[in-house]
C-alpha cells in the first residue's frame, strides 16, 4: 500500500477544493479515500449539517481528467452496530494504465467542514 496523501485536521472552505495531484504507482489497482468522522472526543470534526462529495479523478496523460468514482455523506456522529464510526470512505478499482495522476475533489456545502483527508493506492 501506497500513502499518497495523509494530513492532520484541516478546514476546507464551502465549494470545491482539489487535492493533489499525485503521481500513482504502475502496480496500484485499487485507491481508497478516508475522511475523519466526529466522535463523542472529537465533536469539532465536519458538523451535522455539512455535505461533503468526493471526486476521485485519474488522469493516464497528465491532463485529460477521467472520474473514477467518489461518494457523498452528511456529517455528525454515526453509529454502526452500537459504536461510533470516526471514518467515512470509499475504495474502488483504479483505471488502469501507467503513469497515472490521481487527484481528490472536495465539494463542501453548508459551511467550512473540519477533517482529515487520507488517499491510499495498492
Amino acid at each position: 500500500m501506497s500513502v499518497l496523501y495523509n494530513e492532520k485536521p484541516v478546514t476546507y472552505r464551502e465549494g470545491r477544493s482539489v487535492i493533489g495531484p499525485w503521481s500513482v504507482p504502475d502496480a496500484a489497482a485499487r485507491v481508497r479515500v478516508t475522511l475523519a468522522r466526529p466522535t463523542s472526543l472529537a465533536f469539532e470534526l465536519w458538523p451535522q449539517h455539512i455535505k461533503v462529495t468526493i471526486d476521485i479523478n485519474v488522469s493516464k496523460d497528465g491532463g485529460n481528467w477521467e472520474s473514477n468514482g467518489g461518494f457523498s455523506a452528511s456529517g455528525g456522529i454515526v453509529i454502526h452496530d452500537g459504536n461510533e464510526q470516526p471514518l467515512s470512505w470509499i475504495g474502488t478499482p483504479l483505471i488502469r494504465g501507467i503513469s497515472r495522476v490521481l487527484q481528490v475533489v472536495l465539494y463542501v456545502t453548508g459551511g467550512p467542514c473540519l477533517t482529515a483527508v487520507t488517499v491510499t493506492a495498492e
